[in-house]
């Protein structure tokens, strides 16, 4: 059942919502249901038998818990265990916003949390070769009030690769990836340093690189931190230019490799991230939804469940021109699916 919605952005909309086990609200989960505009949903669909065997293969503290994969009428969904927090593109979106960007700090310390993610993945071998992600996108990513930071979709990049050759795909699902990404389509670990390095350009500066690739370099030459308003320092810049080199050759091999030269940069000297630092972040952004959902959750769990499951046994298949009702609530009622 859904519990609430969350947030709309170029890959759908994203919901609190609760899982029924022996008739009873089990557990909140995350769900990111993938019905944004050109995103192509039957390969999504089919993608779910991979995705459900790399779950099973790969563990790790950034990785999302109890990964689950649905389809709802035509419909893709990727759910995982609720982590009080928010998907990092609305973070970046509040950040913008309340023009409250992030320090250099937090935002290295946030990459390399998601680089010891895709490492977990690079540690086993899939079809033959280590595991790539293929469409690490903010969407994708939760960071947690307490500042963690959670990778989802692993199994399923390949088939959102789709998107980039639809017409009508939002601009901003091909802002993360590679250039040889967009035009082979093929995930690799060097893409997903790309999409990396990618990533920690939009939380230095606020902004996400451009849609076209050829207008990357000129962004990246002009780039200041938002934070300051100054210009790359030198070591982010050298950094980044290697993440981001338009050719995957010279770019990091892997994501274990970038991480390492992360680490170089974090613990040596000139930076002083912490875990601490990232939740007073999230708490100075989102302070009031803190304590809202905090209170909601506890009132969901008391949910009786019966009714929706009455619900979906009695009621008739819709027909395929029976619209779904939409609701201006932001937090609506339970919605059986």
């Amino acid at each position: 059942i859904l519990l609430k919605t969350v947030f709309e952005d170029d890959l759908g909309h994203l919901y609190r919502a609760g899982a029924i086990v022996d008739e009873k609200l089990d557990r909140s989960i995350w769900l990111r249901v993938l019905d944004g505009s050109g995103l192509p949903s039957r390969a999504i669909i089919e993608s779910f038998e991979d995705a459900r065997a790399i779950a099973d293969a790969i563990h790790g503290a950034q990785l999302a818990a109890d990964p689950i994969f649905l389809a709802d009428d035509g419909v893709p969904g990727l759910g995982c265990d609720h982590v009080p927090g928010q998907p990092l593109n609305r973070v970046l979106t509040r950040a913008r916003d309340e023009a409250f960007p992030l320090q250099p700090d937090n935002a290295l310390l946030i990459v390399e949390k998601l680089a010891l993610a895709l490492a977990s993945g690079e540690s086993v071998s899939y079809s033959g070769t280590p595991l790539a992600h293929g469409f690490l996108h903010p969407g994708l990513i939760y960071l947690s009030n307490d500042g963690e930071a959670v990778v989802t979709g692993f199994g399923v990049g390949p088939a959102l690769l789709g998107a980039i050759g639809d017409p009508g795909a939002a601009a901003g699902v091909r802002a993360y990836l590679a250039p040889e990404a967009l035009t082979e389509k093929t995930p690799s670990q060097r893409a997903d340093v790309y999409s990396l390095g990618a990533i920690l350009f939009h939380l230095l500066t606020g902004t996400a690189l451009p849609a076209n690739p050829d207008d990357r370099p000129a962004a990246l030459d002009s780039a200041h931190v938002a934070w300051d308003g100054e210009g790359l320092a030198d070591d982010i810049r050298t950094v980044l230019n290697r993440a981001l080199a338009p050719e995957a050759g010279g770019r990091f091999a892997s994501a274990g490799e970038f991480r390492t030269e992360l680490d170089g940069l974090i613990y040596g000297g000139a930076y002083s991230p912490t875990t601490f630092n990232l939740a007073l972040f999230m708490d100075r952004l989102f302070r009031s939804e803190i304590e809202e959902d905090e209170l909601a959750v506890e009132r969901e769990s008391e949910i009786d469940v019966r009714p929706y499951l009455e619900v979906e046994t009695v009621a008739p298949e819709p027909s395929p021109e029976t619209p779904i009702a939409e609701t201006a609530d932001p937090t609506p009622a339970p919605e059986a699916i």
